[in-house]
């Protein structure tokens, strides 16, 4: 319970000192079931290979949907100390307007504290391509009876620039206990530009900052279902 207590009172302040917040990364509404894109410290954390699959379709009933799919795969190596991994994801916002398509590679360095305590260390290199869909419409194909007809002489319509790619380095921490567990992660240290245009630093992405972390809950046998059928089911 302690822990619990000092662990809310973290949160607590940690939310309390943000004053304002963005959002740039695809994002999972169950971030627990894609662990290594959570934090580059849990790769090799189950030491035998783990393989998952993860696939979001956010507001599917409105036109414009955001599309996510993603894989990982990561094990873990007494021969490093820790663990690899690797995640490929491609992100499709606005039925193809725009798609990102991200490869990952991270490494883990696991530290034993006690019989019962680990302290992992990842590290996360990424590299990311942005791409915008080159039948996209512009101002002056527009003819007031019949649409989009005419082509477009728009100097920004060329393919040229409607493609980006940049490289993304991320650290995480990952303390871990028989009870509890508590991780942080830094995204986008080096802070790179993705904007389309090279000659504008508008696209700079901002570092992200990630607090997680849980406890596990012992449930006592409370005995309700002894002499029932149910308590053949039981362990």
């Amino acid at each position: 319970m302690r822990y619990i207590t000092r662990f809310i009172l973290l949160f607590i302040v940690l939310f309390a000192a943000s004053n304002k917040t963005m959002g740039q990364d695809a994002h999972f509404s169950q971030f627990y079931a894609n662990p290594i894109y959570l934090n580059p410290a849990y790769a090799g954390s189950n030491f035998c290979p783990r393989w998952v699959m993860n696939y979001r379709n956010q507001w599917p009933a409105l036109p414009g949907d955001y599309v996510t799919y993603s894989t990982s795969l990561d094990f873990g190596l007494n021969e490093i100390h820790g663990g690899l991994g690797l995640i490929i994801l491609h992100d499709n916002a606005g039925s193809g307007v725009m798609t990102t398509n991200n490869i990952s590679l991270m490494y883990s360095y696991r530290a034993n504290i006690s019989s019962t305590t680990t302290l992992s260390a990842g590290f996360q290199f990424s590299y990311l391509q942005r791409q915008l869909n080159a039948n996209q419409f512009f101002g002056d194909m527009i003819d007031e009876l019949y649409g989009f007809i005419y082509p477009s002489f728009d100097p920004f319509a060329s393919e040229d620039y409607l493609s980006t790619g940049y490289t993304d380095f991320s650290i995480g921490m990952l303390l871990n206990t028989d009870r509890f567990f508590l991780g942080g992660v830094v995204n986008h240290i080096t802070e790179p530009n993705y904007s389309f245009l090279e000659s504008y630093n508008e696209g700079k992405l901002p570092m992200k900052i990630t607090i997680h972390g849980g406890t596990r809950i012992v449930v006592e046998d409370l005995g309700w279902f002894n002499n029932t059928f149910l308590s053949k089911f039981s362990v």
